[in-house]
């Protein structure tokens, strides 16, 4: 056996100021593992590289989403087509939106990681799901994201907070701004303008409030808008010129995870979705990460992954 490889960013918001973390963390893996601080994105390529020529068995990575997407990004590219190894998203972050969805153990890191640890030393059968990565130009993550969700995001990172709270206080300043009509709404549906084919077939729309594609249902505060984001070797697909209004009077199907029914949204399960910026800079987001592009890109479905939920 060649350990567990524990990538620890101390930046993300439950990790920040807690400098017993890392020891703690060596401490659990023991003989049995190795932990990498990574204080700045461009360390992790450094630690992605020594995990892959110690051949580790179980990588974990302790941050937010965005680490998760990161991390993962560096392995797939570093792997270079073998299977990475199974990995477990150890709840470092403020939403863990996509540990969430995945149905990682909510469990506090140390406890999450002690119980991997004797599972993998006593060599004991683990919890594991299969769940198929998007690759989205060069990058991959579970869930991408233009239009009302970058600029939803773009909102959510104002100022000095994040976290459940934050999200839900933008939501809330949303729905009134709608009913009162203020620039608030205006600005989180500046729609995209783009040219958009998924698997081939051009959408007949040029103006996007809505594009959302996810390998998850859940992408975040308990909103299922890609219900059908488990289904493997494809990932679900929404696309839309969706109002304000309707995005409102839709939140109870979207919290149930069912259709919304919707004639102008676009609802499919894809393998290949082509993006093309028509009219300058375009953002999106993966995994809560915003990019910004004006060239056209693909969001490809990916490798299916293993996954440690406990």
């Amino acid at each position: 056996m060649s350990g567990i490889g524990v990538i620890h960013n101390p930046n993300a918001k439950k990790n920040r100021g807690k400098n017993h973390i890392v020891p703690s963390l060596r401490k659990i893996v023991g003989k049995s593992g190795i932990v990498e601080e990574t204080k700045h994105p461009d360390e992790i390529p450094r630690a992605t590289e020594k995990f892959r020529n110690m051949d580790i068995d179980i990588l974990a990575i302790n941050g937010g989403d965005g680490t998760n997407h990161l991390t993962l990004t560096h392995f797939l590219k570093v792997y270079a087509g073998q299977p990475i190894p199974p990995f477990i998203h150890l709840r470092g972050g403020t939403m863990n939106t996509v540990a969430n969805s995945l149905g990682i153990s909510r469990e506090p890191t140390e406890q999450i990681l002690k119980k991997i640890a004797d599972k993998y030393t006593r060599r004991e059968k683990m919890d594991v799901i299969k769940r198929n990565i998007m690759k989205i130009g060069d990058k991959y993550g579970f869930i991408f994201g233009s239009g009302l969700v970058a600029n939803f995001l773009e909102a959510y990172y104002e100022g000095r907070t994040t976290g459940p709270g934050k999200a839900i206080r933008v939501i809330a300043k949303s729905i009134i701004s709608a009913i009162s009509r203020t620039e608030y709404i205006k600005k989180l549906f500046m729609p995209v303008n783009a040219r958009v084919s998924a698997d081939s077939r051009e959408i007949p729309l040029r103006y996007f409030t809505l594009l959302l594609g996810a390998t998850i249902k859940d992408v975040g505060l308990g909103f299922k808008p890609t219900y059908l984001g488990d289904k493997a070797g494809t990932f679900h697909l929404l696309a839309s010129d969706i109002s304000p209004i309707r995005v409102i009077l839709s939140l109870p199907k979207v919290l149930k995870g069912i259709p919304l029914g919707l004639k102008n949204v676009h609802d499919l399960l894809v393998q290949n979705l082509t993006v093309e910026p028509m009219n300058g800079v375009m953002r999106y987001t993966i995994d809560g990460e915003l990019y910004s592009t004006n060239k056209k890109f693909d969001v490809q479905i990916g490798p299916a992954l293993t996954v440690i939920r406990g």
